[in-house]
């Protein structure tokens, strides 16, 4: 499934159990029958475990640290099961994204981009991200109640720690803004092989950027950096309830809304900007393109 990866993102596995975007499809793993002891069996509990799963980025992480956990075989089994029904849950989401850049890249080739039959799509992608909200707070207390306490601190402390190298790699190389509303996405062009004169109509394409007063260029960096700092609080929040012998996810759902208030701005800002770029790339540049959004779909 594509999800949009931000610089938060290695505890962002808990916030989005909460959020209901495409978390880990994880199951009950109550009443799991014990393994045969041997080696044979060991071994094939191993690989199941770490059997590759259809979801990216942070989901991804944490679905492979808990793998890499000292686990029994018996959870190996069950965790191995757990990645199987993954595939099953998440499945309408996958098809729901698959049409929705099968679309997009069927009008990168034809060289222009209608928002108007890309609406419905994005709609229908939404709706499957919402009705997988419940199952993904149900699976996260699965993973949950699966682990035992050593296992699961040490599972957030591998977590926090990627965490903290993340955010410091992002810190000395600028990526941390690099998908926030108001950068330019040249980034998705990425290989095209821009000309200058291609780069100058792009930006001429596109609206032109508001000019802001000082005092307005504060307020909007203040209002990031709160939004951050919630974000941040709820994601150790949960973190730390995730420890504990307790855990439900659903009351660690953010207000109402919220989702919208990160989600539905890049959408927008991300066909604007292919509005404008599209008639400006030639057609080999578009064809790559399009591949490209086949294979990976539309990153912030």
């Amino acid at each position: 499934m594509k999800t949009h990866r931000a610089p938060l993102a290695l505890l962002r596995p808990l916030m989005t159990a909460a959020l209901g975007f495409g978390l880990l499809g994880l199951v009950a793993c109550n009443g799991a029958q014990t393994t045969t002891d041997g080696t044979e069996a060991t071994a094939a509990a191993d690989e199941a475990a770490a059997a590759p799963v259809k979801a990216h980025g942070p989901q991804e992480k944490l679905f492979d640290r808990a793998a890499a956990l000292d686990l029994r075989a018996d959870q190996k089994t069950a965790l191995a099961s757990i990645r199987t029904r993954l595939e099953t849950e998440t499945a309408p989401t996958r098809a729901a994204h698959q049409a929705l850049n099968a679309e997009l890249a069927s009008q990168v080739r034809a060289g222009k981009i209608d928002e108007a039959r890309l609406q419905p799509l994005q709609a229908k992608v939404e709706a499957a991200h919402e009705a997988e909200r419940g199952a993904h707070q149900a699976a996260m207390k699965d993973l949950h109640d699966l682990l035992d306490s050593t296992q699961r601190d040490s599972l957030m402390t591998a977590m926090a720690s990627e965490r903290a190298d993340h955010a410091k790699g992002e810190a000395e190389d600028g990526r941390g803004h690099r998908g926030r509303p108001g950068m330019r996405p040249f980034h998705m062009l990425k290989g095209l092989n821009l000309t200058d004169a291609q780069k100058t109509a792009i930006h001429a394409a596109l609206p032109a950027r508001p000019e802001r007063t000082e005092a307005a260029k504060e307020e909007r960096a203040e209002k990031r950096t709160e939004m951050r700092g919630e974000m941040q609080a709820r994601m150790e929040k949960m973190a730390a309830a995730f420890r504990s012998d307790s855990f439900d996810p659903a009351e660690m759902a953010p207000p109402a809304g919220r989702g919208e208030r990160f989600g539905k701005p890049m959408e927008g800002h991300m066909t604007q900007f292919l509005s404008a770029a599209v008639p400006v790339l030639d057609q080999s540049q578009r064809e790559q393109l399009a591949q490209k959004l086949e294979s990976k779909g539309v990153r912030g």
